[in-house]
């Protein structure tokens, strides 16, 4: 492996300023560590590790049977990570969704609200057709 590439976190300024992911390579094991290059996707995800303090919940528990322990973490709070191109594309989907789902219905009371204020009114604009909503409407008046 070239030398340039190798990970020294005393040399790599850019890592050494970042202490959680120096700590959190510290912990593997050499051969592993001094594997490692910048350009590797798992340093990031070591970069971006969860931390507890961003969380407006986090409850973490463990219990412990014979020689085993289990633990039991609930973590809730805003999402903070980047969204990808298909994620976006999916909340723009469901925001014209909704809000069709939404003005659809809110137009056509809103006609259905003016004809009948038309029709009480007495204009007709058409004279000899009718819908029937009025005469509809005022059965069950």
């Amino acid at each position: 492996m070239d030398d340039n590439k190798v990970v020294n976190l005393r040399s790599r300024a850019p890592l050494k300023a970042q202490q959680r992911l120096a700590k959190r390579l510290w912990l593997m094991p050499k051969n592993v560590r001094d594997s490692l290059t910048e350009q590797q996707p798992s340093l990031k995800v070591a970069q971006t590790a969860i931390s507890w303090r961003k969380y407006a919940l986090a409850i973490a528990t463990a219990v412990a049977l014979w020689s085993y322990r289990y633990y039991s973490v609930l973590v809730a709070g805003r999402g903070q990570r980047e969204r990808t191109e298909q994620e976006i594309r999916v909340k723009q989907l469901m925001y014209f969704l909704v809000c069709s789902l939404f003005l659809l219905p809110s137009l056509l009371l809103g006609i259905l609200l003016l004809y009948l204020v038309k029709s009480a009114i007495g204009i007709d604009i058409f004279p000899g057709f009718s819908f029937g909503v009025w005469s509809w409407f005022k059965e069950y008046i």
